[in-house]
């Protein structure tokens, strides 16, 4: 908790039963643990400003489903913390059907997920360009 305080001094003004307690609960319900949670939450700083009904578990949710289990939310957050604060959830999702649309298997997907969730948080345009260009110009179907 200090290395959370001296990175994110706002925690010090938050209501801790109210608001940090829940959010922390939730995070560490995920499987992350106290040090992994400081990393966290000192990497992407705005986490504890989303909302945990509104934001933090729709967005957890999202990537359970994809990524099928809690272990593999962890290690996507872990490699790329914004996922939380982003809110490209929705962004996601319309990538996510445009890969599958494309024939893409889910396990294909939650590879790519897991090394590299910025390719699915691109512009869902960029998207399906590329989708596009691989299939008429370089002819993979």
């Amino acid at each position: 908790m200090k290395i959370m305080v001296s990175k994110v001094p706002k925690l010090l003004f938050r209501d801790v039963s109210k608001t940090l307690k829940p959010k922390f609960q939730c995070l560490m319900d995920l499987g992350l643990s106290g040090s992994d949670l400081a990393k966290l939450m000192t990497k992407d700083r705005t986490i504890v400003e989303r909302g945990l009904v509104t934001h933090l578990r729709p967005t957890i949710d999202f990537l359970r489903r994809i990524l099928g289990s809690d272990e593999n939310v962890v290690k996507a957050l872990k490699r790329a913390p914004w996922l939380l604060t982003f809110g490209a959830h929705n962004i996601m999702e319309t990538n996510l059907l445009l890969l599958k649309n494309y024939g893409v298997p889910d396990e294909r997907i939650k590879k790519l997920m897991l090394r590299n969730p910025s390719y699915i948080a691109q512009n869902p345009e960029r998207i399906k360009g590329f989708l596009h260009r691989m299939e008429n110009d370089f002819l993979v179907p």
